[in-house]
């Protein structure tokens, strides 16, 4: 893997390391999750009527499990675009002015994709547009 977007060949090695090793911790814990439901044998993933009559406790106990699996999907998600764009040169660069987002960003959050003043305006406007 060649150096792009002012990352050394020795960073982009390192945050590709790091990307991958989140992929299998989420994977991991996403199939532990799964198998503890029974849903490998072929029940349903949701099942907490069996735990409790309360519809009201089942339907939160299911919008919680469904947001987690949600979580997990857009950082999956997240993690293959990384490496995706590690494979097209393009990692590094911020998705909105184009600028190299810098390592110690990348190093904290290595799916980042906006370097620091643009994500900053990003929040900025969110936070106006839900006034």
């Amino acid at each position: 893997m060649k150096a792009m977007n002012g990352l050394t060949h020795t960073q982009i090695v390192e945050l590709k390391r790091q990307l991958e090793k989140e992929d299998a911790r989420i994977r991991g814990i996403m199939h532990e999750d799964f198998v503890a439901r029974g849903a490998a044998n072929g029940n349903s993933v949701l099942q907490y009527h069996e735990t409790t009559d309360d519809d009201a406790v089942v339907d939160v106990l299911n919008d919680a499990e469904i947001s987690s699996v949600t979580r997990a999907t857009s950082a999956l998600e997240a993690i293959e675009h990384s490496l995706k764009s590690m494979e097209t040169a393009i990692y590094g660069a911020c998705e909105s002015c184009a600028r190299h987002i810098g390592f110690k960003r990348l190093n904290v959050n290595p799916t980042a994709t906006l370097c620091v003043p643009c994500q900053t305006k990003r929040e900025k406007n969110a936070v106006h547009a839900s006034l």
